[in-house]
């Protein structure tokens, strides 16, 4: 290995810097459902939607965090968030993943939420979660739906005119 390399391999910070670099929002959660790490892109987004740092950050529970969504909004969504998650920590699924909108009153945005079992020694520890932002394609979809049912009208129209 070149030296370069392994300056770069020998730095400790090397798995925060890489966790940091990626866009994706990604968090570690106990088996109990503690968050015990965050990434750069997870705080910011946080912060830019008014997230608090008692429900989204390092030592909050994200199952309360879903379980308070259901229960107070009645959000599907957070309900299929905390199931899919207990199924994986629980060790009932090795991963978990669904879509789910993230509209704010500025933007529509979707995004795949993905949780994959973390083990230790066999042991099941937590779980990586995963959120990537998927409002592009999710556009993409609506478009050449759109594009889809206009043709197909327009067909329709010109066999009924001919």
């Amino acid at each position: 290995m070149s030296p370069i390399a392994e300056r770069l391999r020998a730095l400790p910070q090397l798995p925060w810097l890489v966790l940091d670099a990626l866009e994706e929002h990604i968090a570690v959660i106990a088996v109990d459902g503690t968050i015990v790490l965050v990434n750069r892109a997870w705080r910011e987004f946080m912060r830019e939607n008014g997230g608090s740092p008692q429900c989204c950050d390092v030592g909050a529970n994200y199952f309360a965090v879903c379980w308070q969504a259901v229960q107070v909004a009645g959000d599907p969504d957070a309900r299929r968030a905390y199931d899919g998650l207990r199924s994986v920590l629980n060790g009932e699924r090795v991963d978990f993943a669904f879509e789910y909108p993230c509209h704010s009153p500025q933007q529509r945005r979707w995004f795949l939420m993905h949780a994959t079992a973390l083990r230790h020694q066999q042991e099941l520890i937590g779980a990586v979660v995963l959120h990537l932002n998927i409002t592009r394609r999710r556009e993409l979809e609506e478009d050449l739906e759109t594009a889809r049912r206009e043709l197909t009208e327009a067909l329709f129209r010109a066999r009924t005119e001919s």
